[in-house]
């Protein structure tokens, strides 16, 4: 079991941001019954309060995925939640540098 909402502040930290960096985000649980709540976390508009809301411990082990969802960073990169072969978490990811896509080729 883990806590939904130490797990995102640490994915945070862990990705070298703070809550002040953050553009917007939209965050889906699952709830027992298999129905989708969203909780929204805005930078500025009523952070504190949502983070309360996802202050629940969940199984992210094997089983159906209960977190869906996307969180932005004022610098462009952002957390996006995956799946893999029953068990859930966050990454961090950021848009690849020309370089990075095509190496330092000389492109005529």
């Amino acid at each position: 079991m883990v806590n939904a909402k130490e797990e995102i502040l640490d994915t945070i930290h862990a990705a070298g941001k703070f809550l002040e960096d953050i553009a917007y985000a939209r965050i889906c649980v699952l709830d027992d019954n298999f129905d989708k709540k969203e909780v929204w976390i805005f930078c500025k508009h009523g952070l504190q309060k949502n983070l309360r809301a996802l202050d629940f411990d969940y199984d992210e082990g094997y089983g159906a995925q209960e977190l869906f969802g996307v969180v932005v960073f004022t610098d462009g990169s952002w957390l996006e939640r995956y799946e893999y072969d029953g068990a859930e978490s966050w990454v961090h990811k950021r848009t690849p540098t020309e370089i990075e896509v095509f190496g330092e080729c000389d492109v005529q």
